[in-house]
């Protein structure tokens, strides 16, 4: 990771006020697909684990050239999970948001 990236992750951090692992995990997935350019991003507006409208989830709201975007993801680490594989949880978030972002 360049330093470039790593202030813009900072930014986001402070902006969005991430303060736990899952944001954070979601925050550098969809950073690394824009720098991949698989997605142009335009914002991320929220990014917000147990907001008031989903309840143990990750709120995304978020906008590219295409689309804007709001929906949830399990929280990595979180509970309702059937496993406690780390590997295996970032595995599944991974698939739902390029399920849900789409190119």
């Amino acid at each position: 990771m360049t330093e470039k990236q790593k202030k813009i992750i900072n930014h986001y951090r402070g902006k969005l006020n991430i303060t736990t692992k899952g944001e954070l995990f979601v925050l550098r997935h969809i950073l690394k697909r824009d720098w991949d350019r698989d997605i142009i991003l335009l914002n991320i507006d929220m990014i917000q684990y147990n907001h008031p409208t989903c309840l143990n989830l990750v709120l995304v709201k978020c906008s590219t050239r295409n689309s804007s975007y709001t929906f949830s993801v399990p929280h990595l680490g979180g509970t309702g999970w059937i496993t406690n594989n780390i590997k295996q949880q970032k595995t599944y978030i991974s698939n739902q948001l390029y399920d849900k972002i789409d190119t």
